[in-house]
């Protein structure tokens, strides 16, 4: 397969998360012009404050940013907002809604923070809880943000093929078979049936 195909095929499959970003996007920046900002002072960093809208500014000045001034966080590739704090000649990283919720509702070190609506840049505190790592798996798969399948940047199998090849098995046909007319590799064929790959389906 040549490279413009394949570059073709890419931006077909990510098209639907950049569209999702885009959307969520705007639905925070809805929100944030109706609410009340709250600052409180970041764990660990007094130097820093966290707002109950998810920003994180830096309150004392150093020598390369001004007091009061807000920090923009990166987005990490799983879709979480990342941030730098700086203390004593020090930086450490902190994904920011870790840092809001510990900062208003104090350490919860052994459980997960998660997103009450599946936004993983919605960082509002009241958009934030502490829960088990299966509650925040739970999540998951509720909010369908779970990078699987099609999502998956490396994936060369479309929905329908699997569907397909699944129920060619389930009729009786062999795995060898259903993965060839189904133009499914046999490895993968294999693992898709004894259920190591596209399980969910």
């Amino acid at each position: 397969m040549n490279e413009p195909t394949l570059a073709i095929e890419f931006i077909i499959k990510t098209a639907p998360l950049y569209a999702k970003a885009k959307s969520d996007r705007m639905f925070l920046e809805d929100v944030m012009t109706t609410e009340n900002e709250q600052w409180m002072s970041a764990i660990g960093f007094p130097e820093y404050e966290v707002s109950s809208l998810g920003n994180v500014r830096r309150i004392k000045k150093s020598c390369i940013s001004t007091p009061f001034k807000q920090i923009k966080p990166w987005r990490m590739k799983n879709g979480y907002m990342l941030v730098a704090l700086s203390s004593m000649g020090k930086k450490k990283y902190f994904l920011v809604h870790r840092l809001v919720f510990q900062s208003f509702n104090g350490s919860c070190d052994g459980f997960d923070v998660c997103h009450n609506n599946g936004i993983r840049s919605d960082n509002r505190l009241e958009n934030l809880r502490s829960d088990t790592r299966k509650g925040n798996m739970s999540d998951i798969y509720k909010h369908d943000t779970h990078i699987r399948g099609e999502r998956c940047g490396t994936n060369k199998y479309k929905t329908e093929q699997i569907v397909a090849f699944k129920q060619d098995v389930k009729n009786g046909m062999s795995v060898a078979s259903a993965a060839r007319k189904n133009q499914i590799n046999r490895m993968t064929a294999y693992n898709i049936n004894d259920k190591r790959s596209w399980a969910w389906l």
